[in-house]
């Protein structure tokens, strides 16, 4: 919902998710307590959330949701429905909304993000929740530790 972001503090709130129970979809608390935090987003999100919001005030479409067809909420199936279609004209394979967390995730600890870091911005209750999905690294990064060590260690032996 628009009143989930906070685009001044460049952040977003979570505090509720959508299930599926008995074939209708209700919100939720998140599953714990930890899933419940804001989010910080970066200048970019807030400059394409504004102009979606211009947007949707321009075609007098403004709603409650930040994604909504004709004000209601858009039901998660047509999402991944969206997505799939996209990502099949794009020729990309496997594309699900969820899969954005996991790049998201796997991104983060790529850029040297702490583990305790992105397990509270993914609102994980165990670090090792965390650490079981993201804590391999990507091979360029380990070439890049591998040099940073060398490059430590001939600094520390020229210095005996």
């Amino acid at each position: 919902r628009w009143s989930d972001c906070d685009l001044r503090g460049a952040q977003i709130s979570v505090s509720r998710q959508l299930v599926r129970v008995g074939g209708r979809l209700i919100e939720s608390p998140p599953k714990s307590a930890a899933g419940i935090r804001m989010i910080p987003i970066s200048a970019a999100l807030v400059d394409d959330l504004r102009a979606h919001l211009l947007n949707q005030i321009l075609m007098r479409r403004v709603s409650d949701y930040v994604i909504s067809c004709d004000g209601a909420r858009v039901e998660p199936r047509t999402v991944n429905h969206w997505l799939s279609a996209a990502a099949e004209a794009a020729g990309v394979e496997d594309a699900h909304p969820h899969r954005f967390r996991h790049t998201y995730g796997a991104d983060a600890v790529s850029a040297g993000v702490d583990i305790r870091v992105l397990q509270r911005l993914l609102g994980h209750s165990n670090i090792s929740v965390t650490a079981r999905y993201y804590a391999y690294v990507r091979p360029d990064v380990l070439r890049t530790a591998a040099d940073q060590i060398a490059n430590f260690q001939r600094g520390v032996s020229s210095d005996f």
